[in-house]
């Protein structure tokens, strides 16, 4: 993922100083190994291609990691450049594909049905046998309006 980011902040064609220092800083926090930090090192002054490591990145966490430090160089420098923007476009379609969007808003859909089935539930459990809610008789108590 690290090298797909590093290519990302070559992709207006300048890579520069305030990028380069935000990548070390964020690589030296990291623990790497030795040869790991050399390589993405090398990358900053030699420009790699994006898609020779997009394959590898799987999981979707890593795939939005990836789109979040690119709008972050992106930034940087303190100018959107339109290839930086293009890019990221790309790269959020890139990281979308395969999702069913339809299907992640059923479950969300179900999932909230189904928590609020569970709410209502509970809420009818604080009634007594008149349909009378106890919760809203001690609100009602709380507000002196109970009488």
């Amino acid at each position: 993922m690290w090298r797909c980011v590093v290519a990302l902040a070559h992709a207006d064609g300048i890579f520069r100083k305030q990028e380069r220092d935000y990548l070390r800083q964020v690589f030296e926090r990291m623990s790497l190994s030795n040869e790991q930090y050399q390589t993405l090192v090398a990358d900053m002054s030699m420009p790699q291609n994006i898609n020779d490591f997009f394959k590898y990145i799987e999981k979707p966490e890593h795939r939005s990691q990836l789109v979040y430090f690119a709008r972050i160089l992106a930034f940087k420098d303190g100018e959107f450049h339109p290839s930086e923007k293009i890019l990221i476009e790309k790269l959020n379609i890139k990281v979308n594909e395969g999702i069913d969007t339809n299907k992640i808003k059923e479950d969300v859909r179900l999932y909230i049905d189904k928590k609020m089935h569970g709410h209502g539930e509970h809420l009818s459990s604080l009634e007594d046998q008149d349909g009378h809610s106890h919760l809203f008789g001690a609100f009602l108590h709380w507000l002196g309006l109970d009488n």
